[in-house]
């Protein structure tokens, strides 16, 4: 069935990457309280950041603390509980107050607030609290939540905050709830909120938003001006800092200040600061936190997601690594601004109801005119629906030279043959955005170029076959044929309209449009979306990078199983010979260390908050939905480089097989039922001192024999900043430092094997220590 090939598995993949936590790393903001698609597990990724959230012991410390300062007339009356997930906070404000009379919980999330209900029926405080699953702004008054006619409530306890503090409709919801559902002077925990900044030079920032790279040669010149959106990228600074993957050009400045018991303007808030350069450099992207004061006339902020060595970050509880709140990147425009040691940069902070970003500003006495309503900056061209995955990708101009060279060596070997249909030519492009194509294109007009526009491989002198070549040896038939328009194609599918939309952009940039000519024998391209109207034995060279739009988010691996059914599904067009691009995958894998990663993802055992039972929560942990009888089991997506972590098992080299899980060639056909690879054995390195916690697993693409490329591949230590998510599966029974069997770690071996299941397209792993028990 052709003409569903662009998406072979799409429910599965549609469904999988709707649940699925890509770890931040989406173009948009991770919006903690959307609810999950419909038909999504109770036990799934979608979940998974309410465990991270109850593991932050400084998170629940900071609000336990917030309620034993409240005053008497805080809690003189009903408290609202706003998206109050499993109902820890509202438990806990009951326990701190025993004279609180009533606190009332909203939840968006079905699933969640049913979790809620559970934790309060088996609570001492169950006749105190209520919990309903809405929105609070679909609520007009108390009444409607059971209260008496006319009640106020003096009290809110909102933790809807993301890593940019506004992205889940805080201040929207606060406006709502103060106008209708909250008495005057009301007190809010949190009371109040600084945003902080500093200035960054990042290459990898920059590509987040901006075209850089090899692929600013084919753009339109629009999409090169593109000053892309405002709205703020998920990030761990110090993390990349680290991996040398960013400069901090200045010290932590105050940007803005947002009172949540006396609310801004609806227009928003902006300032105009002055910040000492500490490091010389390039300004690409301004990155900000926020720090919380919980009860109203606190001096110090108590919770907060600042980088540890930020001073705003001193007032909080020690902290162990969290995940739900990293740092908000905010990309400036393009051309970024350079700067010398000591000079004074002025820069502009905006926030509305939703999202904060910045503007550098123009050296000291211009003129500066704002708008009355600020609006977030929006990208002005159809860029904008790259994701910032896709646009880091694009950046990696070693990947793009391997693609490149690998495209151009395949489209020379297809013959040409004038007398047949697209001149025996046709490659095909599956991936989303027709990038591959135009290097085909372009490799394809070379070679014409270079053999005077007429004839081929298969040719001599002006089209007259060679001894021994199919073809009409009749020389009027070979020029008629010729003259007929009959000349090398190469197309490309898109997946949806949108993706149609870019193709047509690029493919009308004057550098593109310089490819195709109007020469009767110049290679033409077409743009297609839906079913391509192909005949048996057509395709001369099929090509992907690979990448669909569906599978982002999900691990690496997935594009690549998406790709093998498009192949399987396109074999019966395919020429003999036919050249693939890429030929084949291999799936790699090694042990690490990652205590703070595992420990925050496990269920919740035992009371938290001072005494609070959410144990309830467990039934949406993402191994609840788990098939108990199953010995093969998934991994969820992680951007490794941004957890702490390290690699504990023995590397092998590039050419090894030692840790290959699968090896995967695209010639084959693609099996009818579950296939089962051959077990490897991952060997502890010796300096695994920090124990191990978990299986990681990466990919790998020989896009030419013998040549292998991966952009997710480890260091000798550690995973470095990369666009593709890792597969990560957590062990059962981890080894932690101090375990005896850590300190002969030459001893130690884990033994994985693989599963793929054609059905949905899932790559499963089943793994065990050597001595025997799971692990």
């Amino acid at each position: 069935n052709v003409g569903s090939l662009k998406s072979v598995f799409t429910e599965e993949v549609v469904q999988a990457g709707k649940a699925m936590d890509a770890q931040g790393d989406g173009r948009t903001k991770r919006r903690r309280t959307e609810e999950p698609a419909e038909g999504t597990d109770a036990g799934s990724e979608a979940h998974a950041w309410h465990f991270d959230m109850l593991h932050d012991g400084a998170r629940l410390t900071a609000f336990r603390e917030a309620f034993a300062r409240l005053p008497k007339t805080a809690v003189c009356g009903t408290a609202l509980d706003i998206g109050c997930g499993s109902g820890v906070l509202g438990l806990s404000l009951l326990m701190c107050h025993p004279e609180l009379p009533r606190v009332v919980g909203l939840e968006v999330n079905s699933q969640v607030a049913s979790v809620a209900k559970a934790n309060v029926k088996r609570s001492p405080q169950a006749k105190r609290m209520s919990v309903h699953a809405c929105r609070s702004t679909v609520v007009a008054s108390l009444e409607e939540l059971g209260c008496a006619a006319g009640d106020k409530a003096p009290l809110v306890v909102s933790e809807i905050l993301d890593a940019g503090l506004l992205g889940e409709d805080c201040l929207g919801t606060m406006r709502h709830a103060a106008r209708q559902l909250l008495a005057p002077g009301y007190h809010s925990v949190p009371a109040s909120a600084e945003i902080f900044a500093c200035a960054v030079e990042s290459s990898t920032l920059a590509s987040w938003q901006h075209l850089q790279g090899a692929c600013t040669s084919w753009a339109p010149e629009a999409y090169l001006q593109d000053t892309g959106d405002g709205n703020p990228h998920d990030v761990a600074l110090e993390r990349l800092v680290a991996a040398r993957g960013a400069r901090v050009l200045t010290s932590e400045f105050r940007a803005l200040g947002i009172d949540f018991e006396s609310l801004p303007a609806a227009s928003g808030q902006h300032a105009v600061l002055e910040v000492e350069v500490m490091e010389g450099g390039r300004v690409d992207a301004i990155v900000f936190w926020w720090g919380c004061h919980m009860v109203r006339g606190d001096a110090t902020a108590t919770m907060s997601n600042a980088p540890s060595w930020a001073p705003s970050a001193h007032g909080m509880s020690s902290r162990r690594e969290i995940d739900h709140w990293r740092q908000s990147v905010c990309v400036l425009p393009r051309p970024a601004r350079q700067v010398v040691q000591g000079q004074v940069l002025r820069v502009a902070a905006f926030h509305n109801d939703e999202d904060v970003w910045f503007r550098i500003l123009e050296d000291r006495g211009s003129a500066i005119d704002f708008p009355r309503a600020l609006q977030v900056p929006r990208a002005t061209t159809r860029m904008a629906l790259w994701s910032q995955q896709r646009l880091w990708a694009l950046a990696d101009a070693s990947r793009a030279s391997e693609l490149r060279r690998a495209v151009v060596a395949a489209t020379r070997r297809l013959a040409w043959r004038p007398w047949q249909e697209h001149a025996g030519a046709l490659v095909l492009d599956l991936s989303d955005g027709p990038l591959l194509a135009f290097v085909a294109l372009a490799s394809l007009a070379g070679s014409r170029r270079r053999s005077g526009l007429r004839g081929s491989l298969a040719m001599g002198t002006f089209g007259r076959p060679k001894s021994g070549a199919p073809g009409p040896r009749s020389k009027r038939l070979r020029t008629l044929l010729r003259m007929s328009g009959r000349r090398p194609v190469v197309l490309s599918l898109e997946n949806t309209a949108e993706d149609l939309e870019v193709a047509r952009d690029i493919a009308t940039a004057p550098s593109a449009a310089r490819l195709t000519g109007r020469l009767p024998h110049a290679p033409c391209l077409h743009l297609l979306q839906g079913t391509p109207a192909l005949a048996a034995g057509s395709v001369g060279a099929l090509l992907s990078e690979p990448y669909a739009r569906a599978c982002e988010g999900q691990v690496c691996d997935a594009q690549l199983w998406q790709h093998w059914a498009q192949v399987e599904a396109l074999r019966w067009t395919l020429a003999n010979g036919a050249s693939l691009v890429p030929r084949a995958f291999r799936m790699r894998a090694c042990l690490i260390a990652c205590p703070e990663l595992w420990r925050r993802r496990q269920p919740i055992s035992g009371l938290v908050c001072g005494g609070v039972d959410v144990a309830a929560i467990n039934r949406l942990h993402p191994d609840a939905s788990a098939n108990a009888g199953d010995a093969f089991r998934e991994r969820f997506p992680c951007s490794l480089w941004q957890v702490a972590h390290t690699i504990a098992s023995r590397a092998g080299s590039s050419s090894a097989d030692a840790d290959v899980l699968c090896v995967v060639d695209f010639a084959t056909s693609m099996p009818r039922r579950s296939r089962c690879f051959p077990p490897v054995v991952l060997k502890a390195a010796k300096e695994a001192t920090q124990g191990i916690q978990a299986l990681v697993t990466w990919t790998e693409v020989e896009v030419a024999e013998g040549r292998w490329i991966s952009s997710s591949a480890p260091s000798e230590c550690d995973f470095r900043p990369a666009p593709d998510l890792q597969g990560v599966m957590l062990a059962r029974n981890p080894l932690f430092p101090g375990d005896a069997r850590c300190r002969g770690g030459e001893h130690l071996a884990v033994i994985a094997s693989g599963r793929f299941d054609p059905r949905d397209g899932c790559f499963r792993i089943r793994a065990g220590w050597d001595a025997g028990h799971e692990f």
